[in-house]
């Protein structure tokens, strides 16, 4: 049985086993068949050729390139329909060249998606290439495509044009134990399944390592327009200069069909050069980003969704991101209808002199925010506008959950915001966070409107305020003649300006003052409860408000009613309440 037969299922063949040796000796390179009969006696690209050509007959087989210096002088032209595994001997077997645009092609004018490609432990050196361009592996519309153990080395550093391992609408591609160096983009793979694993990138002017589903505009098979792209336990280092380090992009989603990406486990950062985005993603539908670790210098965007199809579910997990910011605003845009963010670490720095635009912004129908500790340290004497902030995406009802986090940075306003302008009701559960601030003195946490009138129903509770914050919530609605309202569940003050108006949902408590004239018998106290409670505690809390009285209540008011008219006096009456509906 020729290995052709079984390349799919078994291809790591023994040197007995391969159909075709290509070897250098004496200046001059050969091919020759299992039986040791020459195929070609040429240039090392011709010998090459003549070799895959070879094969075609049977439908494919197994080329040896030994090792040694290869100097290739055109495009190996892979054909449709074949099964070929084309293997070196790791770093001795080296194709040498600088002005060569692609190494192996295989891009078929009429796609079938049949033929099943693999190269293994081959290296490419274009140290020396100025600046000419090159795609060393341009392989396109095939059944199964996978490398292995490729090393690109490339002192061309174009922002677009030069990449190493590129394909575009492949049913299935890995990539698994590669390195890239100094290309104008390392990894860019687009197909139905893709697999980029344990690659090491490094020094890319444009992207790192792209994993995505097909191209828009090109012949597809039917029904396939989704998929799953799994990109982990990667390094990429000084890579996403002037695009992402690590991206995964399906161009054309149907919306019958899952689009699913993976981002788990890799490490991204600088040494040379500061990135413009981390992590990117555009038109999936399910998105685990989990395990990852970001260092080094950012431009743009740590971690975010692409402004385009807002996906349907989204986790951010257990990610350590620790960047300085180099530009004057570097900010996570996030689009979701359901966003998991927990057990992150994010910590922003910036030397700039000016204030930083540091922050997270998430879009979502549903949120759940936990146990992350996010800190974002400007230049001394500036600041940040802003910690979080939570929007709803679309016409759905937003429901966030946001427990058991750190927030740390020195804002010049409200540090956690919840706004937008859909006219949708908004709940919130706001619980068990630690707010630091040095730098802004009024209000933690902003429930706002703009545009629309709002409703919120909110909890807030057990929440720790330090630095120099007041402990209470803002209520603000920032345009004329429309009102935000809030229904809030709270142990903290509430703040209601600019069009705002608040009930408490459940339970609330305060002291009221008045001054006894001799004859008033009945106080009111305004409750502010969202109907007339049912359970009213009332104590008295000075001397003069000690006499006997009863309780009694409506939709607005406590009505403290004494027995005996409390004496004459100025702020003589207090008043100690609890009331719960």
């Amino acid at each position: 049985m020729r290995i052709k037969d079984r390349i799919v299922s078994r291809y790591y063949a023994t040197p007995q086993q391969y159909d075709v040796i290509v070897y250098t000796e004496n200046n001059h390179y050969y091919a020759k068949d299992e039986r040791g009969n020459t195929i070609c006696i040429d240039s090392p690209t011709a010998c090459l050729q003549e070799s895959v050509n070879y094969l075609r007959q049977f439908g494919g087989g197994s080329i040896l390139v030994k090792k040694g210096m290869y100097y290739p002088t055109r495009i190996v032209y892979i054909p449709n329909g074949i099964n070929l595994l084309i293997e070196g001997e790791g770093n001795s077997t080296v194709f040498r060249y600088t002005d060569l645009s692609t190494l192996f092609r295989h891009v078929p004018s009429t796609p079938t998606w049949t033929s099943v490609l693999i190269f293994r432990n081959l290296k490419i050196d274009r140290t020396g290439s100025g600046t000419n361009k090159s795609i060393d592996f341009f392989i396109s519309y095939a059944k199964y495509v996978k490398y292995e153990n490729i090393e690109i080395v490339d002192d061309y550093r174009d922002t677009d044009g030069d990449v190493g391992l590129y394909g575009f609408n492949n049913f299935v591609v890995i990539a698994e134990k590669n390195r890239i160096y100094g290309k104008g983009a390392g990894i860019s793979l687009y197909g139905h399944i893709v697999v980029l694993r344990e690659n090491y990138v490094e020094n890319n002017a444009r992207a790192g390592i792209i994993g995505a589903g097909f191209l828009p505009n090109a012949t597809v098979p039917p029904g396939y327009y989704g998929g799953i792209t799994i990109i982990e336990d990667n390094i990429c280092v000084d890579c996403g200069r002037t695009d992402e380090a690590i991206a995964v992009d399906y161009w054309v989603v149907n919306p019958v069909q899952e689009a699913i990406g993976v981002i788990r486990n890799n490490l991204i950062m600088t040494k040379n050069y500061s990135m413009k985005s981390a992590i990117a993603i555009t038109r999936a539908t399910h998105i685990i980003v989990e395990g990852n670790k970001v260092i080094g210098s950012v431009s743009a965007v740590p971690v975010g969704v692409q402004w385009f199809n807002p996906i349907k579910y989204l986790v951010l997990r257990n990610n350590i991101i620790n960047v300085n910011q180099v530009s004057a605003t570097i900010k996570s845009i996030i689009l979701a209808n359901t966003v998991i963010v927990e057990g992150n670490e994010i910590n922003v720095t910036s030397s700039l002199d000016q204030n930083t635009g540091a922050r997270t912004e998430i879009w979502a129908d549903y949120l759940v925010f936990k146990n992350n500790k996010i800190s974002i340290s400007p230049k001394s004497g500036y600041t940040t506008e802003f910690i979080l902030q939570t929007v709803p995406l679309g016409n759905a009802n937003l429901y966030a959950v946001v427990e058991n986090n750190y927030f740390d940075a020195p804002t010049n306003g409200a540090p956690i915001r919840f706004g937008g302008t859909s006219p949708v009701v908004r709940y919130v559960w706001f619980m068990r966070n630690i707010i630091n601030n040095t730098t802004y003195t009024d209000n933690f946490l902003l429930l706002s409107g703009s545009d629309n009138d709002i409703t919120y129903y909110v909890v807030v509770r057990d929440n720790v305020v330090l630095g120099t914050l007041r402990n209470r919530i803002a209520i603000n609605n920032y345009t004329s003649g429309k009102t935000t309202t809030a229904i809030i569940d709270t142990d903290v003050g509430i703040a209601n300006w600019g069009n705002a108006i608040f009930k408490f949902a459940k339970r609330y408590a305060g002291y009221a003052t008045f001054s006894g004239d001799g004859t008033t018998t009945q106080f009111r106290i305004q409750h502010n409860l969202v109907s007339t409670p049912r359970k009213i505690i009332v104590t008295p809390a000075s001397k003069d408000a000690a006499s006997q009285f009863y309780v009694t209540a409506d939709y607005t008011y406590i009505y403290v009613n004494y027995l005996t008219a409390p004496p004459q006096g100025t702020n003589n009456v207090v008043l100690s309440w609890y009331a719960e509906v």
